[in-house]
């Protein structure tokens, strides 16, 4: 569809595709920005249910009004094809990250998280529950006017319930039908059925993804979808300080998020959201006192990680180096050595050559 125009958008570039549609970059005719425009494919474009799907995270993403929420300018038909026109954003998401580099620095992950909760916080004021949230659903942005020079933006709503529909479910497909990502999915969501869904179910989302960054895996790490689903349900997570060296603020943070009771996990998420905010500048100062190299691993392979702290967590001893004094002694004695057997040499030459004339004399 490049180079065609939909609904006063022209398709400029391919930028992603899913199972369910294509977005492209593109140009608003009329105001002249650039945008970002996902292009449900034509067959669910003529399907009821994928097209009111579509039509919800439309609805979900422009009833909020955020910074850290993908801002949408427009959704409709035009011909047979559905489209959602939104703001082009130009940078990475957090999955793509944490692909290039395994696990996060801990300052980056809690201000990673505190926008993402502020964000939630704003669209649950609007009743919407994201129920989708994981790394591929949030842009990083380089942003000078953001907290760590980073603004964290949420997309993809497509399969938000909006609390204030009268119809109750907005995605209720069937009897049963379980909606999101496993890996990130409450134990309420895993259930799915007629399992009450509020806010709550995003916080454990939420503490799926702060695991994940932190840890390099999610809390639970299963063969397939239904297993990691069951996890979700009946086992207890894994507390992150066995896994990696973490603040004891933020263990226990992600621990309180991965509760199997939403009602143990916070009274209401703008909690969540000023205890991450105010726990983001004393985790970056205890950083800079640590110093940049002495944060949990951002390398790509898989070997362990040790960080220095305060005295929390051990410090491996560096290699054992020589003292300031040592190698002046070291080649002082080498200095010694090399004298003596120059002298030893010598000496013998002219033993040697003493002889000779001892010899030569006796003989005449």
């Amino acid at each position: 569809m490049v180079g065609q125009i939909l609904g006063g958008y022209r398709l400029q570039a391919q930028i992603g595709s899913g199972g369910m549609g294509v977005v492209y970059r593109a140009e608003d005719l009329r105001l002249g920005r650039k945008a970002a425009v996902k292009v449900l494919l034509e067959e669910y474009s003529q399907h009821e249910e994928s097209l009111r799907r579509f039509f919800i995270e439309a609805r979900a993403a422009a009833a909020v009004q955020h910074p850290g929420i993908v801002e949408v300018f427009d959704f409709g038909r035009d011909g047979r094809s559905a489209y959602l026109a939104m703001e082009l954003c130009e940078g990475e998401t957090v999955y793509q990250r944490l692909k290039r580099v395994r696990r996060l620095r801990e300052p980056e992950a809690i201000q990673i998280a505190s926008q993402v909760a502020g964000a939630l916080a704003a669209a649950h004021r609007a009743s919407i529950v994201h129920r989708d949230l994981k790394p591929g659903n949030m842009f990083l942005i380089d942003a000078a006017d953001a907290p760590g020079g980073v603004r964290v933006k949420l997309m993809d709503f497509g399969v938000a319930k909006l609390l204030g529909d009268r119809g109750g479910d907005a995605l209720r497909t069937s009897t049963g039908v379980v909606v999101g990502t496993p890996i990130y999915m409450s134990p309420e969501q895993c259930r799915g059925g007629g399992t009450p869904i509020d806010w709550r179910s995003d916080l454990y989302s939420l503490g799926c993804i702060l695991f994940r960054m932190l840890a390099g895996r999610g809390p639970f790490v299963g063969k397939g979808g239904g297993e990691v689903l069951a996890m979700h349900i009946y086992e207890q997570p894994p507390r992150l300080r066995d896994l990696v060296p973490v603040s004891d603020e933020v263990d226990e943070l992600a621990a309180r998020l991965l509760r199997k009771s939403p009602e143990e996990r916070a009274s209401e998420v703008n909690e969540v959201a000023e205890l991450l905010s105010a726990l983001a500048p004393v985790v970056a100062r205890r950083a800079r006192k640590r110093g940049a190299a002495s944060f949990p691993g951002v390398a790509s392979s898989d070997a362990p990680t040790v960080v220095a702290t305060s005295g929390s967590f051990p410090m491996p001893a560096p290699p054992e180096m020589p003292s300031p004094g040592r190698p002046a002694a070291a080649s002082s004695r080498a200095g010694h050595s090399l004298w003596f057997w120059l002298l030893v040499v010598a000496l013998a030459v002219i033993a040697g050559v003493a002889a000779f004339l001892v010899v030569r004399l006796a003989g005449s």
